[in-house]
């Protein structure tokens, strides 16, 4: 009968130990908003727009995907866009630049052809995107 009173006792230890261990609310995210913008799309079944939010500081190295958004295209542009972060993995001392691509079937039909700096070095944090045909 001495493992009840034991078993009880190490229940208690934890729940002392836990008393300051509530559950942290999760970190703030922060929104890195625009819009894209088209010409003369089709919109088939099957298309899909990604866009994406990279860091792209080294040279030597493929760009770091911070955050990422999937959208279903529309027959009509501009279609607005919302790219959640977490602000802790954005370096005040980085480059980063936000991109999207449509993709229909798989194929690549549109992309962004300019690279568009955001939220750090006096970038804003909206950018109005505007994709261009993939030549086949």
């Amino acid at each position: 009968m001495q493992l009840i009173p034991s078993i009880l006792t190490g229940l208690a230890l934890a729940a002392l130990a836990c008393a300051g261990c509530q559950s942290k609310p999760p970190a703030p995210r922060l929104t890195l908003t625009g819009t894209l913008n088209y010409d003369q799309f089709v919109v088939t079944p099957g298309c899909t727009i990604e866009v994406r939010l990279d860091d792209v500081s080294r040279a030597d190295a493929p760009a770091f995907t911070i955050a990422r958004e999937m959208i279903d295209p529309r027959e009509s542009a501009p279609i607005p866009f919302t790219l959640h972060y977490d602000p802790i993995s954005v370096d005040p001392t980085h480059r980063y630049t936000v991109s999207a691509r449509i993709r229909c079937g798989g194929d690549l039909v549109m992309t962004t052809e300019t690279a568009y700096p955001v939220l750090t070095q006096g970038h804003p944090s909206e950018a109005n995107l505007i994709l261009v045909p993939v030549k086949p």
